[in-house]
């Protein structure tokens, strides 16, 4: 669940890159855009050094499925199939889920 958690935090920044994207800092914002993506779906892919064994071990569906969703969004971006304002949006469900599971992560024991 860290893992999940920090993923999430990675990709709240989708949001204020998309924002500076639709303010006009076009190269700014698609730059910081790739990298998030970019990072969010390497970290995802099982191996020994990367934190997507870590999932992969505890649950091979959530891994196969979190490297799927993550692997559509990184190729949308780099391939401009999905409009600006829906990483904006995508960025905020993420902060919001990363909210959520931060306070769960707390709870637990």
């Amino acid at each position: 669940m860290i893992v999940l958690s920090k993923t999430l935090i990675i990709l709240t920044l989708m949001a204020p890159f998309s924002v500076l994207f639709l303010a006009g800092f076009r190269a700014i914002g698609d730059s910081g855009l790739m990298l998030v993506l970019m990072s969010s779906f390497f970290s995802f892919i099982p191996l020994k050094l990367l934190s997507g064994k870590a999932v992969f071990d505890y649950r091979k569906d959530v891994s196969l499925l979190a490297l799927a969703l993550t692997g559509i969004l990184f190729f949308s971006c780099t391939f401009n199939v999905l409009p600006v304002p829906t990483y904006l949006v995508l960025g905020i469900v993420s902060a919001v889920m990363a909210a959520y599971a931060l306070k769960w992560l707390k709870q637990s024991p």
